[in-house]
Order: C-alpha cells, then sequence, then structure tokens
C-alpha cells in the first residue's frame, strides 16, 4: 500500500471492489464508555480514548469512534483491552471495576466500506488481519494492515468501516472516523426519551 498517498491507493482498490462502499443509514449502534465520558455526545463520541491508546483500525493520534451493532458486543469490545492489561500485569485495573455505560447511537454515513467476505478477499484481507493480535504489532512499531486500510479509507472520503466482531463474528462493528462526521447529524446519541425499541441492527458475514 502506498504510503505517500493512499487515497489514490484506495481508489483503485475500490473501483475494483465494486460494492464494497454503501450508506449506513438508519441503523442502530452502540458506544460504551465509563462515566463520566458518557455524556455528553460530544464527549462519547470524541474518539479521543482510542487516539490516546490506537485500536485495530486507527494509530496513535488518530480519533476514531468504535461502536457495534450489539450492545453486549460493545461491552466486550470495551473490556478486550483492558482486561488483556490486567491479565499481563497481574493487577486489578481501576477500568475493570468502573461500571460501563451502553449509549444507542444512531448511524446516518453516507459512505461506509462493508468488510464482508467477499470484500475482503478483495481487498487481500484475511482472518489474521481482522482478528489477529494487532496490539503486540503495534507496540513493536510494527505495520498493522487494518490501520493502513483505515489511513487510506479516510483519506478516500470513507466515513467508517463496517467489520465483523472479534467475539462474534456474525455480529458488526463500526470504526467511524471522527474528523468525517459531525455528531448530532451522523451520529446521533440516543439519551433517555429517544432510545427506539425496535432491532435494526445489521449482520456481517
Amino acid at each position: 500500500m502506498s504510503e505517500a498517498n493512499p487515497g489514490d491507493y484506495f481508489r483503485q482498490v475500490i473501483a475494483a471492489a465494486g460494492e464494497c462502499v454503501r450508506p449506513a443509514k438508519g441503523i442502530l449502534a452502540f458506544c460504551s464508555a465509563r462515566p463520566p465520558h458518557h455524556y455528553p455526545a460530544e464527549e462519547l463520541l470524541s474518539g479521543v480514548g482510542a487516539a490516546m491508546k490506537g485500536g485495530r483500525y486507527n494509530p496513535v493520534g488518530v480519533n476514531v469512534v468504535y461502536l457495534s451493532a450489539d450492545p453486549a458486543i460493545a461491552f466486550k469490545e470495551s473490556r478486550y483491552g483492558v482486561d488483556l492489561a490486567g491479565a499481563l500485569t497481574g493487577f486489578r485495573l481501576l477500568q475493570q471495576i468502573t461500571p460501563l455505560v451502553i449509549v444507542p447511537v444512531l448511524l446516518d454515513l453516507p459512505r461506509v466500506l462493508w468488510l464482508d467476505r467477499p470484500c475482503r478477499e478483495r481487498l487481500g484481507l484475511d482472518d489474521e488481519d481482522l482478528f489477529g493480535p494487532y496490539i503486540d504489532r503495534q507496540r513493536q512499531g510494527l505495520p498493522v494492515k487494518t490501520q493502513r486500510l483505515a489511513k487510506a479509507a479516510f483519506a478516500s472520503g470513507v466515513n467508517a468501516i463496517a467489520y465483523p466482531s472479534f467475539f462474534a463474528r456474525q455480529h458488526t462493528n463500526f470504526a467511524v472516523s471522527r474528523e468525517l462526521v459531525t455528531v448530532g447529524v451522523n451520529l446521533i446519541a440516543l439519551y433517555k426519551d429517544l432510545i427506539p425499541t425496535s432491532e435494526n441492527g445489521p449482520d456481517i458475514k
């Protein structure tokens, strides 16, 4: 992948990938946060936490909002890095005993890269790229393929990447570029009486 101009490279890939990029409108997803960072929406959906430590689809310093189409998966995804760190150090971290707040978020994203299996094959991604221990590579200063892909995707104007969850691959997660969306327009946090009762989350395989 060309680091000099990742947007040009990605446009070439997407041109070959056909319908991998399409909207995500009216989809309910879930974001988790520890108080007091769960409110207001600008704080919850800032992407600052991911920027501080990096994620599978963002290097350190890049604000990305991670959401899940299933609230239980949102909880597990938030615990992953914390529980791993606790296991490595042998200590119970403060984050392990602080309660999580799960907030539903309505998505209205015009350009999303959907990493279903056909698109993963077209983009040259395998299961190791999507589910392997990226944290180890990041700590060693090695390139993380999904981070490089996201960099190119966001540079080309893609708002978000939809990808299968590490914990339940039939469920969809979203990595949303905070710089390319507006809170209250593209990401709407549904507090109190705004929470809908119907289920309309997508599945990705």
